[in-house]
């Protein structure tokens, strides 16, 4: 593993900022919409990168055993993202603009270590699927519904029967659920795509998948027992994010003040994959993946995080005074309350962090 850089390294690790485009609106009036009855809560291209070519091992949660299944029949749920417009007609439009950012995503997915850094516009784009795919789930869509019907009862007491009534109905339809998904994701994009990323590389396919594939571990916590991490838990707030991208390769993401291309690359090993692949099983909801004839291996007991073992000189403390992590705080601070879905995001970037010096400019490019 490479050592960090000394305190006096002439390293510029001043945050910059820079504008990167997102995907199309959604609802646009010439679009035709394509129905979609089984609705992936995992994109197929992302699966692909841990299939055969067309199929994956699936374990199913609380049964014994798996079975090899095609990769368009698997992390599905029934017409998931449907709305409905105010005639009643339904309409499958959050599909649509999920696949505008999984199709911005899946070259760049597919080749993912070839090139390494990432140019700053190739790594926001992940970072937007990545972002995305953590609250387009069955667990970020309970947990909604759980934290909407808190906060109605409280009001009670307060509001009268028929106000009540209306505010339910506004809050709880699926069309309100289903945009307000698209405005946390337009904040989740800054936010991953402002993070340092570690590419953690392994000599042979010890990497498993589920269908909630990012793990987020909590600033707080220094060793925990693999469980699902609680879906009101801030990103802001928390040491690591870990994402399984193929078998082979695992994206660490932390919030380091150097430059994307210091450090990002790094060798792990079999205990390393054993603890990536306890918390993916654990954050799977109803099914997890791997590589056809493999097993891939699974820790238990209380695990440490692994930025701390695979990152030097990280810790608690250099995320709790991260630059990068204060600036992308103070850009989603500011959009707090906006209902805008626009079609760009800000990130995050320290000088040299991208290819060609472009990470030094703080230039923006179009929206």
């Amino acid at each position: 593993m490479a050592e960090a850089a000394a305190p006096d390294d002439p390293v510029d690790r001043r945050p910059h900022v820079h504008r990167v485009s997102g995907p199309e609106a959604w609802e646009s009036w010439y679009v035709r919409y394509p129905k979609v009855n089984r609705a992936h809560v995992v994109p197929r291209m992302y699966l692909r990168n841990f299939s055969d070519g067309e199929a994956v091992a699936v374990h199913v949660i609380e049964q014994p055993g798996s079975r090899v299944m095609s990769i368009g029949s698997v992390g599905t749920r029934k017409r998931f993202y449907r709305r409905h417009r105010p005639d009643g007609t339904p309409i499958y439009d959050i599909e649509w603009s999920l696949a505008q950012a999984e199709a911005k995503a899946a070259p760049v997915l597919a080749q993912l270590g070839t090139t390494w850094p990432l140019p700053i516009d190739e790594k926001a784009g992940i970072g937007e699927l990545f972002g995305l795919q953590l609250i387009r789930g069955p667990r970020w869509r309970r947990w909604w519904g759980q934290a909407t019907g808190d906060w109605l009862d409280e009001q009670r007491a307060e509001v009268e029967p028929e106000k009540l009534a209306a505010l339910e109905a506004a809050l709880t339809n699926d069309t309100y659920r289903l945009v307000h998904m698209l405005q946390v994701a337009h904040k989740m994009a800054t936010v991953f795509g402002s993070a340092h990323w570690t590419l953690v590389e392994f000599s042979s396919p010890l990497l498993a998948t589920s269908d909630h594939p990012v793990v987020v571990w909590p600033l707080s916590v220094r060793a925990r027992a693999p469980a699902a991490t609680a879906a009101n838990v801030g990103v802001l707030e928390t040491l690591e994010l870990r994402i399984p991208v193929s078998p082979t390769r695992l994206l660490l993401l932390t919030w380091r003040d150097v430059p994307d291309a210091h450090e990002s690359r790094v060798s792990g090993t079999r205990y390393h994959a054993a603890n990536a692949n306890a918390f993916t099983v654990a954050e799977a909801d109803a099914q997890w993946f791997h590589l056809p004839g493999r097993t891939p291996p699974v820790a238990s007991g209380r695990l440490l995080p692994l930025s701390t073992q695979l990152v030097a000189g990280y810790n608690a403390a250099s995320a709790r005074g991260s630059e990068r992590r204060l600036q992308a705080s103070e850009i989603v601070n500011a959009q707090l309350g906006s209902e805008d879905l626009p079609n760009a995001f800000d990130v995050v970037t320290i000088a040299g962090s991208s290819p060609g010096g472009e990470g030094a400019s703080g230039s923006r490019g179009s929206g």
